[in-house]
């Protein structure tokens, strides 16, 4: 039903651009540096959330072997 030569292209054209961007790093600079920041920018939400689960996860650990009257609690 739909041709897949529109996202055939879209690969072809990235593949060629990161090529490129790994045979001439200093022509692309400002590339390189703009997908890092938004690479960062998108994958710190996940880490932050990540990181929250592991601290309470620690954090009731650490209160049920300290304390055993909170056992069955939440």
């Amino acid at each position: 039903m739909f041709g897949s030569k529109p996202l055939d292209d879209r690969q072809d054209r990235y593949t060629m651009m990161l090529t490129d961007a790994l045979r001439n790093p200093f022509a692309n600079v400002r590339n390189i540096y703009f997908r890092l920041l938004m690479g960062v920018s998108a994958s710190s939400p996940t880490c932050v959330y990540v990181g929250l689960f592991f601290r309470v996860v620690v954090v009731r650990v650490n209160r049920k072997t300290r304390d055993p009257t909170t056992e069955g609690t939440v």
